[in-house]
């Protein structure tokens, strides 16, 4: 883990029935994980609740990025992988009457869903970065250092690519 701290928050829309349950985790690797449910049924192709995990993730920390002033004005905005690599994330939520996706049940369709989650995400986690800014400063720094790492290798890529097409001329 990055730190022990896990952010983690709740919230509950009683009128619409919606409820959301998150917690966010960061480590020192690479690979992302977004776990969602809807109702306790694992929704393994994520659905509008994880886009608006997603979506709300990529601009709360992009804004806390720039308001700290880690991330300068020429700067471009952090790619949702690049804040995603290394993170683990459980996105569960209940609702009165779910819409899946498919046989499987494996994407939630339910499109309210989505802004409630961005809504809540937006508010919460811009919260939980404000009160824990030696967790916060950790994860931002990841994310640019995997934003270069990204930049890096496109241009390794792109530097083969020239040579190789020179070498055919």
């Amino acid at each position: 883990a990055l730190f022990t701290k896990v952010a983690h928050f709740e919230v509950e829309d009683e009128e619409e029935g919606m409820q959301a349950d998150v917690a966010v985790q960061w480590n020192t690797g690479y690979y992302e994980g977004i776990h969602g449910y809807a109702n306790g049924i694992s929704t393994t192709e994520g659905g509008m609740h994880v886009e608006g995990f997603k979506t709300a993730l990529t601009s709360v920390l992009n804004k806390y990025a720039r308001d700290k002033g880690i991330l300068k004005e020429k700067e471009e905005n952090l790619l949702g992988e690049d804040i995603r690599e290394g993170m683990t994330a459980i996105v569960a939520v209940k609702l009165r009457e779910p819409q899946f996706e498919g046989q499987t049940k494996a994407k939630l369709g339910n499109v309210p869903m989505r802004s409630f989650v961005q809504k809540a995400t937006n508010k919460a986690l811009a919260e939980w970065l404000d009160e824990n800014p030696a967790e916060s400063n950790k994860v931002v720094k990841k994310a640019i250092a995997a934003a270069q790492a990204r930049l890096a290798a496109k241009n390794a890529r792109n530097a083969e690519r020239r040579k190789t097409a020179l070498a055919g001329a």
